[in-house]
């Protein structure tokens, strides 16, 4: 598989990781109801990012600020260091951060790799380099076999997996990731966590990962931050959070269990 040509990510150093995306005592609010208060994350550069938490916890809202589709009541979020609070979700793309949501809503009448395309050209590429884009993306998500057929007849952890492409087409630094495994089988899970490792690998792009299915999280995340009722409970490696008593009494033991076992 020969890669596209794109830009040199800068030289890592032995200094502090750089930060590509940071969010920083973030609140949002609805009618006096807090969604988040306080929230505070840092996202690295090549790095798998977890962030978990029951439903309602506020994670689906953290990632849509760090997007451009919500505005915070407080606190900023940051895009290379460039405050980004008041930035729209075109600006964020263009920016390098680019998502994917729980619905996919592909365009079902087009085919994989024009919806694919799309995500390219809607950042401004060429047509031909975003065609070139196209087939490099379709093969590191093992979907190149679905190139011509029509989206709206792909099964559901394919379409899923259209999702992601079409989000890296726009070819981002940080790839945030809204519960991708969302329905999926074990083996349909599996296969996602083996794109979420090429993407990693091939595309030189972090990710945060929103997720329910803590087999998956713990399998790829180096780093994870847990939210329970829009407040942060706690961050760290997948053992620490497993190990956590907050994230066990948020959880009701479910993160240990679906860590026990795990390599």
């Amino acid at each position: 598989m020969t890669a596209p040509t794109t830009v040199a990510a800068p030289a890592q150093t032995d200094a502090e990781p750089e930060l590509l995306l940071e969010a920083q005592a973030i609140g949002v609010s609805f009618d006096g109801v807090h969604a988040l208060d306080d929230v505070s994350i840092g996202i690295r550069s090549h790095e798998v990012f977890g962030l978990i938490g029951p439903n309602g916890a506020g994670k689906t809202t953290l990632m849509n600020v760090l997007s451009g589709f919500q505005r915070p009541t407080r606190g900023r979020t940051l895009v290379n260091g460039a405050d980004a609070t008041r930035w729209g979700p075109e600006k964020t793309v263009r920016h390098g951060v680019s998502r994917t949501f729980q619905a996919v809503r592909p365009f079902p009448a087009l085919t994989v790799a024009q919806n694919v395309e799309l995500g390219a050209l809607g950042v401004g590429t060429r047509r031909r380099v975003a065609a070139e884009r196209v087939d490099y993306i379709l093969e590191a998500l093992h979907l190149s076999h679905r190139r011509d057929d029509f989206a709206g007849k792909l099964p559901h952890g394919e379409e899923r997996r259209l999702g992601i492409a079409r989000a890296l087409a726009s070819e981002p630094q940080v790839l945030l990731l809204d519960e991708p495994a969302a329905g999926a089988n074990e083996a349909e899970s599996d296969e996602l966590v083996a794109s979420l490792r090429a993407i990693k690998a091939e595309f030189s792009c972090s990710l945060v990962v929103i997720e329910h299915d803590m087999r998956l999280i713990m399998s790829i995340c180096e780093r994870i931050h847990v939210l329970d009722y829009g407040r942060s409970i706690a961050e760290g490696t997948p053992a620490e959070i497993q190990a956590n008593p907050a994230v066990r009494e948020a959880y009701l033991g479910q993160v240990a269990e679906a860590g026990a076992g795990e390599s």
